[in-house]
């Protein structure tokens, strides 16, 4: 009777033990897909970025009563938990300048480092931040790269502070915001392009394209743009500052004033908001002469 027992808990411990060896070969695999899978890198920057850069100022400005309006600009963010100290960082442009940083940078804070206009191209231009003590690529903290930027505009990041590595799509120009939240302007939905023409029976200069608001308030157009096909055609015309377009009511805008050509085989007009986002566009494959291109009902 006592071997049959002995035999049933060797049994017992073996058939234990398989499972116990099971259990921590099943440990030892999650592990390893642990360790090999890649880090996924989370929508917040775990880094110093630089946030907003200014290339273009106003050379013309009362820099005394604005000391800085005649300077260049970067700003950087730190979207950190914790303050960062400077001294060991350096901005470096394309051409291989270095501007040394100092002080200190609070976590969730900005520091603006200011220079005097001539030191940032005003286009293909790219801006890097890095160890003061090293050139290796390895070192670059964060880089901003741009193609362009208008006049006294900065190239801000949206949404501020977060880094994709996609230079093209984290900017936008806008007003700048030196030391503040870089938040994307909304703007109205109610403008569409109601009419267009582009062959007209007397001059190209009376081709026009008409905007309508078919909203419930007045809108301000100012610093909007009028184009042709993207990529391509006329160079856009940016709306004069004060530009209002009352309820229910049209502005029309002609080639001589804006120097839009639309092509008599076939075109496209657009309406551009100051954040670069198409409102209303239309497009044609050809257009007889005398004849407007319109909506059958405004709005």
């Amino acid at each position: 009777m006592f071997l049959l027992q002995l035999v049933y808990m060797l049994g017992r411990i073996k058939h234990i033990l398989k499972y116990f060896f099971y259990a921590i070969m099943a440990l030892f695999f999650i592990g390893v897909i642990f360790i090999l899978s890649p880090k996924v890198k989370a929508a917040d920057s775990d880094h110093l970025v630089i946030n907003e850069i200014y290339p273009v100022p106003d050379t013309k400005c009362n820099d005394v009563v604005s000391p800085n309006c005649k300077k260049e600009w970067v700003e950087i963010f730190n979207p950190t938990d914790s303050d960062v100290n400077l001294s060991s960082f350096a901005l470096y442009d394309e051409a291989g300048n270095t501007k040394p940083l100092s002080g200190n940078i609070v976590a969730g804070d900005y520091y603006i480092y200011y220079n005097s206009s001539g030191w940032l191209n005003n286009s293909d231009e790219v801006v890097y931040l890095k160890s003061i003590r090293s050139l290796e690529i390895s070192d670059i903290i964060d880089q901003a790269e741009y193609a362009s930027c208008s006049s006294q505009k900065s190239l801000q990041r949206i949404p501020n502070g977060i880094d994709t590595d996609n230079d093209q799509t984290d900017f936008r120009i806008l007003v700048p915001t030196p030391g503040e939240e870089n938040i994307l302007p909304t703007y109205s939905d109610q403008i569409i392009i109601n009419e267009i023409v582009p062959h007209p029976a007397t001059s190209s200069s009376d081709e026009f394209i008409e905007l309508y608001n078919f909203g419930i308030s007045d809108v301000d157009l100012s610093g909007w743009q009028i184009d042709d096909i993207a990529g391509g055609g006329s160079s856009p015309y940016t709306i004069p500052t004060g530009t209002i377009i009352l309820v229910g009511k049209y502005l029309t805008f002609y080639n001589s004033i804006d120097h839009i050509s639309l092509n008599d085989s076939g075109d496209s007009a657009r309406l551009i908001d100051p954040n670069g986002d198409e409102k209303s566009a239309t497009s044609y494959l050809s257009s007889d002469r005398g004849q407007s291109y319109s909506k059958f009902d405004s709005g």
